[in-house]
């Protein structure tokens, strides 16, 4: 299937949801993966039963419709993609290989390059604040630039249905989640080359003041070759932009939340370190944190840490002691003792 790019009234574009369906037939276990991972699923739970709740040195723009499309011909509004990236109309979409709260993921080819990519289709209706939060997600990724972080493409409009296609670097090896069901919990050597390479990526995102909100195993991507990329941005928030000053809206997973984030209290770059911790614990156990707690609600999730009075997620008795200790620093409950990113790259553990 070949898609077309088309020109779109004004007043259309202020109407963006992203929608979740169920699809029992997309494989539940992915050879690939994307920017959007394939293992993220919709707004309450995903397939695995993980619950999900739906700057300086970068550039600032007004959240509008600019920042996904830009002015066509006839005072509509025609695709827009980066330089030397992926051309309107010279591409071809593939095999489908997931769907989710997002919308659809496929397989696409650029035409020009030869390249494999993966596109992200979206519908085209719902709510003005949808809308500005998708204008948020895609101005964010525009600007990156980072070896550990999945690219953005382009985005384009199908003729045929009108639908929103967003282009996005294609990463073949799956996520850390699906590695994790795949091949069972990771060494510590292992999960000592994953870390150090995904807190580059958030050491960039946090310097350039963006928080990402979301760090999990199935946003924390492995192309073929073992390089690791930060994928899905969704709850991303840029800290110096006056409306996320607050922290936003309550977004990310239950289960690798900080208690700041579940307590609803305002939050920055921090809550991902908190975060960050519990994918690493994920690594080593194969399970999220506080998943033995059975716990999947952020009340119950904040009952139970208030309950261990601050104490950390369970750590397993077998950890070496240098992990263990990153791991204490990253759980601590009050964020400012915890190390920033880029104090973490310098960890013990990390330089072993």
């Amino acid at each position: 299937m070949k898609p077309r790019s088309r020109i779109l009234p004004n007043k259309w574009g202020s109407h963006l949801r992203i929608s979740f369906s169920t699809d029992s037939s997309a494989a539940s276990t992915p050879t690939a993966t994307c920017a959007q991972s394939p293992d993220s699923g919709s707004p309450c739970t995903r397939a695995d039963g993980e619950p999900v709740i739906r700057g300086q040195g970068l550039e600032r723009k007004a959240f509008s419709v600019d920042d996904v499309l830009v002015p066509g011909r006839g005072g509509g509004w025609a695709s827009t993609v980066r330089r030397g990236r992926v051309r309107p109309g010279k591409w071809k979409l593939g095999n489908r290989i997931a769907r989710g709260s997002f919308g659809v993921v496929y397989m696409g080819l650029n035409e020009v390059t030869g390249e494999l990519m993966a596109v992200k289709v979206l519908s085209l209706h719902g709510s003005e604040r949808d809308m500005r939060e998708l204008h948020r997600e895609m101005a964010l990724m525009r600007q990156f630039s980072h070896p550990n972080i999945v690219s953005y493409l382009g985005a384009e409009i199908r003729e045929e249905d009108g639908q929103l296609c967003i282009f996005q670097e294609w990463v073949p090896g799956g996520s850390v989640s699906s590695l994790l069901r795949r091949f069972g919990p990771f060494s510590e050597d292992m999960t000592r080359r994953y870390t150090r390479q995904a807190l580059r990526g958030l050491t960039y995102l946090h310097q350039h003041q963006v928080v990402h909100r979301d760090i999990k195993g199935s946003n924390i991507l492995v192309d073929d070759r073992g390089t690791v990329k930060l994928a899905d941005f969704g709850a991303s928030i840029c800290v110096s932009d006056p409306a996320d000053a607050g922290g936003g809206a309550l977004k990310g997973t239950p289960y690798f939340m900080a208690p700041e984030v579940l307590q609803r209290k305002p939050h920055g770059p921090l809550v991902d370190i908190w975060s960050f911790g519990g994918a690493i614990l994920q690594m080593v156990t194969g399970e999220p944190p506080w998943y033995s707690a059975g716990v999947s609600t952020p009340y119950a999730l904040l009952q139970t840490m208030l309950e261990r009075k601050g104490q950390p997620p369970p750590l397993p008795a077998n950890l070496s002691p240098s992990l263990a200790a990153m791991l204490r620093r990253c759980f601590s409950w009050d964020p400012a003792l915890r190390p920033s990113a880029a104090q973490l790259e310098l960890d013990a553990f990390l330089q072993e």
